[in-house]
């Protein structure tokens, strides 16, 4: 009966998992693509039904640059460079059908994935077969807590966090190098590719996936921590830490952000905060020559204040000893995520893959 109070909720999970990647395959990236024609253009909404769940993806791959010029690079084919180290795998159900398997999707989903799987049986083993962690306290921990006798000893004793650390670890640098090295920013444009312009994507890529993460073990009532073999406290720590990342992530997403928009010569700090925009983020044009401002992408200024009042409530407002002391400010002013998150889902309109789940 335990190790089916492990299996069931986990295995009900990785279910549901399954389904949130299956709609990863074949639902448009951008969130606004979702709804009937807008201000950003033609909509999946207005083709479904005559092209096919898979219209905006294909009209993408069938997109390739093969000659450069001032506002597009050679070698970029749908969503990836051609010499990308990861590229996305395509599977053609019918003519109105097609999945689209994204290295992004897939390193997410199989990281968490990982985790609940190894993690699970780590905790039925460990439980219900005595002779196993006996040969693993002989192998492992005790010749540790010989040779090093420096090291404290929780950092013998948790030898699993610091697997979990390394898997985690290892997502991000090629979750990271995907969005850095492989991915083909709007469609191959020069002026979208550019070094600052390309890190201050991936870190906010970073930030988004990061986001979609802490909100696992934030839960008290979590069916997944019980099953993992992880308290609820340590879930707590660990909530804690991708917090602090995430909050790091941000601010190095807009601060690479600024850096762009001064190598454009765009006046400081008319970004920032207004609606109509002089770098073009949202036009199909170059940056430059502009006589006044022509972008109207108000997703910006509305997550900079956003993000501001965010490095405040989550960077500030946690800190350990504002939290014992004044709990009603910390508790009260998290529920900010029920507005951070919806603006996030605007602004990086393709962060419902990793929010959704």
């Amino acid at each position: 009966p335990i190790v089916w109070d492990h299996l069931i909720p986990v295995g009900a999970f990785l279910l549901f998992l399954l389904w949130c990647f299956f709609l990863t395959t074949f639902l448009p990236s951008s969130f606004s693509y979702w709804f009937v024609h807008d201000a950003w253009g033609p909509s999946w909404a207005d083709n479904w039904h005559t092209q096919g769940f898979s219209w905006w993806f294909t009209q993408n791959k069938t997109f390739t640059v093969t000659k450069k010029s001032d506002k597009s690079m050679a070698g970029c084919l749908g969503p990836e460079w051609v010499n990308a180290t990861m590229k996305t795998h395509y599977l053609k159900i019918t003519d109105k059908l097609i999945l689209n398997f994204f290295p992004d999707t897939i390193l997410f989903y199989g990281f968490i994935a990982s985790v609940l799987i190894l993690g699970t049986f780590a905790t039925i083993l460990g439980r219900h077969i005595y002779i196993i962690r006996r040969v693993l306290y002989s192998a492992i921990t005790y010749p540790l807590q010989k040779k090093y006798e420096w090291l404290p000893q929780t950092v013998v004793i948790i030898f699993g966090w610091w697997f979990l650390i390394v898997l985690w670890v290892a997502f991000m640098v090629l979750f990271a190098s995907y969005w850095w090295h492989d991915h083909c920013y709007a469609l191959g444009k020069k002026w979208r590719n550019e070094p600052y312009e390309a890190a201050a994507r991936t870190f906010g890529q970073l930030a988004v996936v990061s986001c979609g993460l802490l909100l696992y073990p934030a839960s008290r009532k979590s069916v997944l921590l019980p099953a993992l073999g992880i308290s609820w406290e340590r879930g707590l720590a660990l909530h804690r830490q991708l917090g602090y990342f995430f909050v790091a992530m941000m601010i190095c997403h807009f601060s690479l952000w600024y850096k762009r928009w001064e190598t454009q010569g765009v006046p400081w700090p008319h970004d920032v905060f207004n609606v109509l925009l002089w770098y073009p983020n949202n036009k199909d044009l170059g940056p430059g020559g502009e006589t006044k401002p022509n972008a109207d992408n108000w997703t910006i200024p509305a997550i900079t204040l956003i993000t501001y009042l965010s490095v405040i409530i989550f960077g500030g407002l946690t800190y350990f000893h504002i939290r014992r002391k004044h709990f009603e400010w910390f508790y009260y002013s998290h529920h900010f995520f029920m507005v951070l998150i919806p603006m996030i889902l605007y602004h990086a309109a393709s962060s419902w893959y990793w929010l959704m789940s």
